[in-house]
Formats: C-alpha cells, structure tokens, sequence
C-alpha cells in the first residue's frame, strides 16, 4: 500500500475541455498521482486550491480572464503554495515560466514519454524536498535547549551527538562543514559552517573569519608571523591557519 506522504496530489487548470479531459486522463494512469479535479479558469481554480491544498498544478498560461501568471501572483498569498507545471501550446512563454519557478514547462499537445520524464524528476525533486524538511524537523527538536544537554548534528548518514564541549572547532569545506572533536574524531557535515554554528551554545566559541569557529576552552595560543592558532584539549594539539581579523577577534578576546 502506497505511503500517503508517497501520493502526489494533483489539480488541472486549462479552459479548454478537451485538453483538460485529455490530461486528467493522461494523470491517471499513474498510480501515484491523485487527480482532485480540474478548473476551467483562474478564478474558479483559487478557491478549490485554498479548500484542497494540491501539490502540483498543471496549469494552461493561455485563459480568458486572468492567466496563468495572474493565477500565480494570486497563490503567493496562500500558506502552501503547489508546485506548477505549465501546459500550453505556445513556446514563447518559456523563459517567463522560469522566471515565475514553474518547476516545467510542457507544450500541447502532450507527449505521453515528455510527461513521464517530467514526472520522474519532480518526485525526484518532491524526495529530496521532503528529506530536507525531515531533517529540520528532526534537527529542532533533538536540539531543543530545554530538553537535551547534547547537542545533535546531522551528517551524510544520519546524526553524530555530543556534550558541547567535546567539539572543539567547526571548519568551513565548500557548502560542508568539518567538524572535530575530542576524541581526535571528524566528521562532515552535508550543512554549511553558517547553519551548523547556530546549533551550538550561544557562549564559548567564537567565529575568527568566514571558514572557522572554534571552542574558546581549548585555545592555547597564537602566532601573528605565522597567522596561525593552536588548540590543545587533553593529548590532542591542533595548529589551524586564520585571517589577521580573526588574530584581533581572539586578542579583544583575551584582553
């Protein structure tokens, strides 16, 4: 039995009769879509979207009244806002559809094999979507402050936890953050050095530039010749190279 969560559900917008039978029909000979209906306008399409909350619109651009793109103004008013797919029989209005984040832009009359492509990467896109909102989800609450004393970060496969002053510094890799502990282990973490920072306690690290935040507890010293600090916690001896700004951060610090 298909997940609810799985099911992906969807509404038809066109003023055309034809072309609005023809795609409902098209929709549902895939098991995992749930056709709700369809629209023949914008104005009747607004509120069936409020009252069923679809996941993707398949929507013509070309309507009496308001359009496509006025039906897309209307929606950034709602609190969910589906996913579109335009579906119209003229290419002019391609780029305009990006620039409004159609997820695609299909033309009539519909070929079977483009839709199912296109359907294959919007779950593609919904999976990853929702892997994403998991995470935080998961991630506000293993490291609500009032119920835990460790803190929880994710990583590629899965989360690594630790009492805060086992981490001894956190180091920018690109969109990745390196994270070191105690233990002399490391770890990398699929968040940048921005998001990863605001899980920590709101004292005893410090960020010294753009690509580095370390544990104000194992700061043994620095060198301004070299650029250079060093981190000692037990047998563990750590020397990272740092911007001068971040030379006068630790020095305001220490005075």
């Amino acid at each position: 039995m298909m997940n609810q969560r799985d099911t992906i559900r969807v509404l038809v917008v066109d003023d055309e009769a034809n072309s609005r039978n023809l795609m409902e029909m098209l929709l549902r000979s895939f098991s995992d879509l749930e056709v709700l209906g369809s629209a023949d306008s914008a104005e009747t399409a607004l509120p069936f979207i409020r009252a069923a909350s679809p996941d993707l619109i398949f929507l013509d651009i070309s309507m009496p009244g308001k359009d496509g793109f006025d039906l897309i103004g209307e929606l950034q008013s709602f609190d969910k806002i589906p996913d579109i797919i335009f579906v119209t029989a003229f290419d002019q209005f391609a780029v305009q559809a990006f620039k409004v984040s159609a997820f695609d832009y299909l033309l009539k009359p519909i070929d079977f094999t483009a839709l199912e492509q296109t359907l294959r990467r919007y779950r593609k896109h919904r999976s990853s979507v929702q892997m994403e909102e998991q995470l935080s989800g998961l991630l506000r609450q293993i490291t609500n402050k009032d119920r835990f004393n460790k803190i929880c970060i994710p990583t590629r496969t899965g989360f690594v936890c630790f009492a805060s002053e086992e981490i001894v510094y956190l180091q920018a890799e690109g969109s990745y953050t390196r994270l070191k502990v105690l233990s002399g282990e490391e770890h990398l973490i699929p968040n940048n050095i921005g998001k990863v920072e605001t899980i920590l306690p709101d004292n005893g690290y410090a960020r010294l530039g753009r690509s580095l935040v370390v544990n104000l507890n194992y700061v043994a010293g620095f060198d301004r010749k070299q650029k250079t600090i060093t981190l000692i916690c037990d047998d563990l001896s750590i020397t990272l190279s740092v911007p001068v700004k971040a030379l006068k951060i630790l020095e305001s610090w220490i005075r």
